[in-house]
């Protein structure tokens, strides 16, 4: 987790980029448990998928659990991920 880049904030909102730095900063200090918080509409779930993707790029996770309560919200996510541009790799 020291070894992770500087986060590109280029096509995030504040808020978006706030959360992930936050939330890279718990895992620094290896709290026991982190949380974010957003409102409604504020983008969690690009934010989570942005977070998937610094770890598994940059800091050696080899798989995440994403888990969700309700099938639509499954499905946001599959949609989410599938849409996703990595920032340093355009294919």
């Amino acid at each position: 987790m020291k070894t992770l880049p500087e986060l590109d904030e280029s096509r995030l909102w504040k808020v978006q980029a706030r959360a992930i730095r936050s939330l890279e900063e718990s895992f620094r200090r290896a709290d026991q448990r982190a949380l974010i918080q957003m409102a409604t509409g504020s983008g969690k779930t690009f934010t989570a998928v942005n977070v998937v993707y610094r770890l598994l790029k940059h800091a050696g996770a080899k798989r995440i659990l994403f888990l969700v309560d309700r099938f639509n919200l499954g499905k946001q996510t599959e949609d989410e991920f599938a849409n996703f541009e990595p920032p340093d790799d355009p294919r």
